[in-house]
């Protein structure tokens, strides 16, 4: 959850702060300042939080005369209609916030995504943070926003170009991928991600089913839902007041701990990104229940270890490649980026996805029937390729 202050609160304490926000609802104005310093007993964040909602609750057109606090259960689009001349053509996806639809309007084709009726403020707060983000931002591997508005029914929506593609995982696993291959992709989305840090902005929510990747090998970031501008802006009442769907597994220490972010908190995902590509699974198992504890305390297991119990796994890694050197080398720099504390991890994507080029660089192909003989040239040649990418058309999207 993410606090007035930018900072992303704990469940426990968002939840004691809307018990406390809806409590205060039903004070008169001469009680409410004795009853939240009661409630709030002394907790000067707790009340801090209150107060911004309180805020935001009086603010006249604001966010919070939508979703749950309106009560009212605005009718949801469906295949069929259409929003602002684009016809509404299928569905896409479904999530907790909103529900994407593949989108026409003449010959142009857009990824509609419409927020839900029954959402809180602190959702469709981000819901607008979002729309601004990718406003500002233009960038070849992050979908362009075509246009934002509202529904008849007061809804609001965001078109984004479509991307034909798969997720990065699956992507990988479609293409039988060998672990020069993916380790290769992996450079150039950490490359990616550097170039959103420069735009002084922060994913927070990367994983494989955020990253498309197009029939041309293209990397495409999406979701920029819970997203953090570090950028300085004018505070707008109520913003970053917000339900965060952290995705457990993937959400850094200090996410879950709701700590100040960095660029680190990014490289922590990638981190886990690369882990879960090269073994497979995650480097530690995830309960909902014990969340914050396994996220922040467990050690996660070196990823070799786990790629060799999967048969299929295993089998992406280069047989004559002496596991105490490439596979070692390997997983200390995978380590380095999943260090608890963030000052342990490498500093951004750039750094880390230069430790992967360079352990790339020096370890040859084990195969010599491989077309590319070496795995220095071939990451070289994506290397300097990456710029060229980058600057491309677009292809795959309709």
């Amino acid at each position: 959850m993410i606090g007035s202050n930018g900072a992303i609160l704990g469940v426990e304490q968002w939840e004691e702060a809307m018990h406390i926000f809806d409590e205060a609802l039903n004070c008169n104005t001469l009680e409410r300042d004795s009853f939240l310093e009661l409630a709030c007993g002394g907790n000067a964040g707790l009340l801090h939080e209150v107060q911004a909602l309180l805020a935001a609750d009086n603010t006249e057109g604001h966010a919070l005369d939508m979703g749950i606090f309106s009560r009212i259960e605005l009718a949801e689009p469906k295949p069929g209609d259409e929003i602002d001349g684009w016809h509404l053509i299928r569905e896409l996806g479904r999530g907790g916030m909103g529900v994407v639809f593949l989108g026409a309007r003449g010959d142009q084709y857009g990824a509609v995504k419409v927020l839900k009726s029954n959402v809180s403020v602190q959702v469709s707060v981000n819901f607008e943070e979002e729309g601004r983000i990718l406003d500002e931002l233009n960038h070849p591997n992050v979908p362009k926003l075509l246009g934002r508005g509202k529904t008849e029914q007061g809804l609001p929506y965001l078109v984004m170009d479509y991307i034909e593609g798969q997720s990065l995982d699956v992507w990988c696993e479609k293409q039988n991928l060998q672990i020069r291959e993916r380790l290769a992709l992996f450079v150039r989305l950490c490359h990616v991600v550097n170039d959103i840090h420069e735009n002084k902005l922060l994913h927070c929510d990367l994983k494989p089913d955020n990253i498309l990747v197009d029939a041309t090998g293209t990397l495409f970031l999406l979701d920029f839902g819970i997203a953090r501008s570090l950028k300085p802006r004018p505070l707008t009442v109520g913003a970053n007041l917000g339900v965060v769907m952290l995705t457990p597994g993937f959400s850094s220490p200090e996410q879950v701990k709701g700590l100040p972010l960095g660029k680190t908190c990014d490289v922590y995902a990638l981190g886990i990104i690369i882990y879960k590509l090269l073994s497979g699974s995650l480097p530690f198992e995830i309960q909902d229940a014990i969340v914050t504890e396994t996220t922040c305390e467990v050690a996660c297991r070196p990823f070799y270890s786990m790629a060799h119990r999967r048969r299929k796994i295993r089998s992406l890694f280069i047989k004559k490649v002496n596991p105490s050197s490439f596979h070692r080398q390997l997983n200390d720099v995978v380590m380095t980026a999943l260090q608890k504390d963030p000052d342990d991890r490498h500093a951004n994507g750039e750094i880390f996805g230069r430790a992967v080029f360079d352990l790339l660089s020096k370890h040859p192909v084990a195969d010599p029937s491989d077309a590319e003989m070496n795995i220095g040239v071939y990451a070289h040649r994506l290397w300097s390729s990456v710029g060229k990418a980058l600057t491309g058309k677009k292809r795959g999207c309709a």
